[in-house]
């Protein structure tokens, strides 16, 4: 669309993930209008042997949730573990929230407890997740 090549778009992540600005790169990806030109951009970069990190991961995963496309997030964590890139807590933390949106409280806490079993603590944004999943399922109950 912009006539970019996605080398352009994985340095704008990767300087924004150096600099701690982690909200900036998500800002920027989300602005990818559509999920298909995340994917797009994400395929190319594979492509083109560009070797995704945790960041460009968790992108991605982000882009599935927010899209409800969770079974599809859940394929790019396994595929994230099937390169050899440990999920963090941010990549734990996109799945429950995904999960907690679509009313899905079983399975966003099996991912919480997943992260326990992982070595990784929950964090206040995995609990306020929970907590937000929770309270809008009583909402509609």
């Amino acid at each position: 669309m912009c006539d970019s090549s996605p080398r352009v778009f994985d340095s704008l992540f990767k300087t924004y993930a150096h600099m701690n600005k982690f909200r900036n790169a998500t800002d920027v990806f989300s602005r990818m209008k559509r999920v298909d030109i995340a994917l797009t951009f994400y395929r190319e970069m594979r492509r083109c042997r560009i070797s995704p990190n945790s960041y460009t991961f968790n992108l991605v995963l982000s882009a599935f949730c927010k899209s409800g496309k969770l079974e599809k997030a859940v394929e790019v964590l396994r595929e994230m573990e099937s390169v050899g890139i440990t999920p963090n807590v941010v990549s734990y933390n996109t799945l429950i929230a995904g999960h907690c949106n679509k009313g899905l409280l079983s399975i966003a806490t099996k991912f919480k407890n997943l992260m326990g079993k992982n070595g990784l603590e929950p964090n206040v944004v995995t609990f306020n997740s929970l907590i937000h999943g929770f309270c809008k399922e009583r909402e509609t109950a």
